[in-house]
């Protein structure tokens, strides 16, 4: 096979020619294998972040709260309000984007 513009001698398994960077005809065969990918790997994160989003956006309210009854126990009360409004906060912030 010879590249169309420049006429240098290519592999059969050439994409491209390797002298002046034209696309040879299986560059369009080697594209459309290629698009096919991203979606099989754009689908596994999703259920991954999915999956991690459950996990973080549940166990943080839980953390904060022990963390708020740990600084009242200690006699803090002002750290433990913050804490606990912040719990309150990240876990509506879950909630909404969970179910939206």
């Amino acid at each position: 096979m010879f590249c169309a513009a420049c006429g240098t001698q290519l592999s059969d398994a050439a994409v491209v020619c390797p002298k002046c960077g034209v696309p040879t005809p299986k560059f369009k065969q080697a594209l459309a294998a290629s698009t096919d990918q991203p979606k099989a790997i754009t689908n596994t994160i999703s259920v991954g972040v999915l999956v991690a989003s459950y996990v973080v956006g549940g166990l943080i309210p839980v953390i904060g709260w022990g963390m708020a009854i740990y600084l009242l126990v200690k006699g803090r009360v002002g750290h433990a309000i913050g804490v606990a409004a912040v719990s309150i906060v990240i876990a509506l912030f879950w909630y909404i984007a969970l179910n939206a």
